[in-house]
């Protein structure tokens, strides 16, 4: 797929600005962009102080929140990021690796599940209802799966993609910046960036 001079151009512009977000911000308690000092103490509590997790600045954590790591996991948190309510985040042996950019929105009751790597990029918004996985279990015949190893693979999402409500990412998918991908999708390969995927498997739909 063919760029355009706009594409490239906000290319440009999210990997080399530092201050893009300019939402207005309106004294609104139920704003998703309303940092609470409990929120941010949170954020301190559950990221902060763990040895395994590089965390940035302003995290704002929502009550709920449930994170388990194995002893070699490793996190990376950028600025800014917000983890809503009742977010699962697990990392599981052999070697988890899970990496988030600046100004990462995960939404209510979104459960990212690590086994080798996830990524997700600056700016992007997680909405609720989400689950990501880059691992999944075999299934061969002759003995139980419970028995049987996980195949374990990788996800990384760009920059400034739109995951909406209920939406599933399988292992081994990349979904390039700017994607958009519809409430209720199950992305099983590949979305190419500034496109707008839904459906089951997840199609293309159109350019953004």
């Amino acid at each position: 797929m063919v760029e355009s001079k706009r594409d490239l151009k906000m290319d440009d512009k999210i990997n080399n600005s530092k201050e893009i977000v300019t939402r207005d911000r309106h004294k609104d308690k139920s704003s998703s962009f309303n940092r609470r000092p409990i929120d941010l103490f949170r954020g301190f509590l559950y990221l902060k102080r763990k040895s395994q997790i590089k965390a940035g600045s302003n995290i704002a954590v929502r009550r709920g929140f449930e994170l388990r790591m194995c002893d070699n996991a490793q996190m990376q948190i950028g600025d800014n990021c917000l983890i809503n309510e009742n977010t699962f985040i697990h990392l599981t042996k052999p070697k988890p690796e899970l990496s988030m950019g600046d100004w990462v929105t995960l939404g209510r009751y979104t459960t990212i599940a690590v086994k080798g790597r996830v990524s997700i990029g600056s700016y992007t918004q997680i909405a609720a209802f989400c689950y990501i996985l880059d691992h999944n279990h075999a299934f061969d015949r002759g003995s139980l799966i419970l028995n049987q190893k996980a195949g374990i693979g990788h996800v990384s999402i760009g920059q400034d993609c739109w995951i909406g409500a209920h939406v599933m990412i399988l292992p081994n998918v990349t979904i390039g910046d700017g994607a958009v991908i519809g409430a209720g999708s199950i992305v099983t390969k590949d979305i190419p960036p500034y496109t707008i995927a839904a459906g089951n498997p997840a199609r293309i739909i159109k350019d953004r």
